[in-house]
């Protein structure tokens, strides 16, 4: 693109009363925090471009020559940079939009057919791994809880009949045969095993020690299905409504943790030779985003794909940025 350089022409000294600018066309290539690169324009080494206070000084250049005083390039900000020749890496252009990594990306869904009852957070809501976000009534998690309690209930029933027998000594006596120990025993190994194996699944399904604990204290029944959020992020879809049928493992909320930003590039294969993947000395890039073109950021060629896609015969490239955009 063309645009508008200001340059003050001649040896610059600092405190200079009366210092000419003049306004000179030139073609920027790129704008960076630190510098401003020139394709070409009427500018040499040694000449001072304003690259900040432009703007405010155009309306000045009606007859194209400028001369602020000192107390005027204080008011202004006034800002000079001297021209030099820099070594340019040779560059392609590719387009691409945000991603996000995979493992920065999460879906919750319910491992239980049921009915959506309760939606804890919004679009845009941020969330902590294992914050809960939704709830399910399902009657196969309340047939779990039921069957958790029973199994309780029939450790609780062994425990005390051997209890009563040892006391006893009965087996000493052989007031009761032996072999009746020995099925009180085996019932015993099956039912702790029975409570061993709810209390996973419960936990399986997303529920924490401590609301397994008190149910087994308490018992009572919890009404739903706590869904937890697996990973630290912002919510950005939910895809159901409360009362709707929830289906097992169907996705209800979708969450990306933006900590860490992909550029997902797409190349030409005429352009496949210029880009290298090095994970010792990854191949750099430059971000410049369509919102804020000004703004560049910087990061690495980290993956591609496989193959050329069918319908562009595109390579997808992956850029990890060095810091997420603001």
């Amino acid at each position: 693109m063309e645009a508008c350089g200001i340059c003050q022409h001649g040896r610059y000294q600092t405190g200079y009363q009366g210092s000419q600018y003049r306004k000179r066309n030139v073609i920027i290539d790129a704008i960076t925090p630190e510098h401003v690169f020139l394709r070409g324009g009427e500018v040499f080494p040694g000449d001072r471009v304003l690259t900040q206070g432009a703007q405010i000084l155009a309306s000045y250049f009606v007859s194209g020559v400028f001369r602020p005083s000192d107390e005027a390039k204080a008011n202004i900000g006034l800002r000079l940079e001297k021209v030099g020749r820099e070594k340019v890496d040779e560059t392609i252009e590719l387009e691409g939009v945000v991603d996000v990594p995979p493992n920065n990306r999460a879906i919750v869904s319910s491992q239980v057919a049921g009915t959506l009852e309760q939606i804890l957070v919004d679009r845009g809501q941020k969330v902590r791994a294992g914050d809960v976000i939704a709830g399910v009534a399902s009657l196969e998690f309340q047939n779990l809880q039921l069957s958790l309690l029973q199994a309780d209930q029939q450790l609780r029933l062994l425990t005390k009949q051997r209890k009563l027998l040892d006391e006893a000594d009965i087996g000493q006596n052989q007031i009761v045969p032996r072999r009746r120990l020995w099925e009180l025993d085996r019932s015993y190994s099956a039912a702790a095993l029975s409570l061993e194996t709810n209390k996973r699944k419960l936990a399986g399904l997303g529920l924490s020690p401590d609301q397994i604990a008190a149910i087994l204290s308490k018992q009572q029944l919890l009404d739903t299905l706590p869904l937890r959020s697996p990973i630290d992020g912002s919510v950005v879809h939910v895809d159901k409504a409360l009362g709707q049928a929830v289906k097992t493992d169907e996705p209800l909320v979708e969450i990306h943790d933006l900590s860490h930003v992909w550029i997902q590039a797409f190349a030409a294969e005429g352009q496949l030779p210029e880009i290298q993947l090095n994970p010792v000395q990854p191949q750099t890039a430059r971000v410049r985003l369509t919102a804020n073109p000004r703004t560049v950021a910087t990061g690495k060629v980290v993956r591609s794909g496989r193959a050329l896609g069918d319908d562009n015969r595109t390579l997808a490239i992956w850029i990890e940025l060095d810091h997420p955009p603001a």
